[in-house]
């Protein structure tokens, strides 16, 4: 308000704090993660750990696979297709390990498309436990299988019915 405003007499608005427009009712708030929301969280981390691990892992079997290679002057078309595989392998746990971190911080920071991504990560792992039993690189029903099958079954449902992720997530 200008003092010319305020001598003419003309009415002031009251000012409105940052306390009423966070108590307005039109915009709801999001509720902090909490709950059992922690453990999906927690899976971020350690999905992000093992995809980091398995990356070191192959990177390392692959510079030795090609070291080997070298120093028995072996030509080295006899290892291309082992290696071109671990070179697929180590380039997918790394794009892996990018997709888990980027749906953690999105995760973290309370995005709307969270559910729908956690869901689509943990079919993913289910099918690709699946292909690899498959595949025959798992011979039994080890706990890795079990475990994607249930928790594919348990946070699906959760991230589809509950009624914290819906208030966390605002959707």
């Amino acid at each position: 308000m200008t003092d010319t405003q305020l001598s003419e007499g003309v009415p002031s608005a009251p000012l409105e704090t940052s306390a009423s427009l966070e108590s307005s009712d039109s915009t709801p708030t999001a509720l902090p993660i909490g709950g059992w929301l922690w453990l999906p969280a927690l899976s971020l981390v350690l999905g992000a750990g093992e995809a980091l691990l398995e990356t070191l892992r192959s990177f390392r079997s692959l510079l030795e696979r090609e070291h080997l290679a070298q120093a028995a002057s072996a030509p080295g078309l006899p290892h291309a297709p082992r290696s071109l595989s671990l070179l697929v392998l180590t380039i997918l746990h790394f794009l892996l390990f990018l997709v888990i971190v980027w749906i953690g911080v999105r995760f973290a920071r309370r995005r709307r498309n969270v559910p729908t991504l956690f869901i689509a990560l943990s079919l993913f792992n289910l099918a690709a436990v699946g292909c690899l039993y498959a595949l025959g690189r798992s011979h039994s029903l080890a706990p890795r299988e079990f475990g994607a099958v249930g928790g594919a079954v348990l946070w699906v449902s959760y991230f589809l019915l509950s009624d914290r992720v819906k208030r966390t997530f605002l959707l």
